[in-house]
């Protein structure tokens, strides 16, 4: 009787064993899986980076080279507007 005990605990400890050993074989390879995908996503997001920096290092400079065009335009403007004013001061006006 006692060894149909050990025999059955033996049993149960070695069914056990094989449980675990399948579970960590699982658990191993759904880990590389996810780090296979972070990885993937990883290189992924690298590229949306680099190509967004470009275009934005692009933007950058057409937009500064558009903002220097206006103030050109505004000081332009506003050479022309005061001369006009001044010259609005000094011609005579009807009442």
């Amino acid at each position: 009787m006692a060894e149909a005990l050990d025999d059955d605990f033996k049993a149960e400890m070695l069914d056990f064993k094989a449980q675990m050993l399948r579970f960590v074989k699982v658990t191993e390879q759904k880990f590389d899986g996810l780090a296979s995908d972070v990885r993937d996503n990883s290189f992924r997001i690298d590229k949306v980076e680099q190509k967004l920096g470009q275009r934005i290092d692009d933007l950058d400079r057409k937009l500064s080279a558009k903002l220097d065009q206006v103030a050109e335009k505004v000081v332009d403007h506003e050479k022309r507007l005061r001369s006009i004013e001044s010259d609005a001061t000094t011609s005579p006006t009807i009442n």
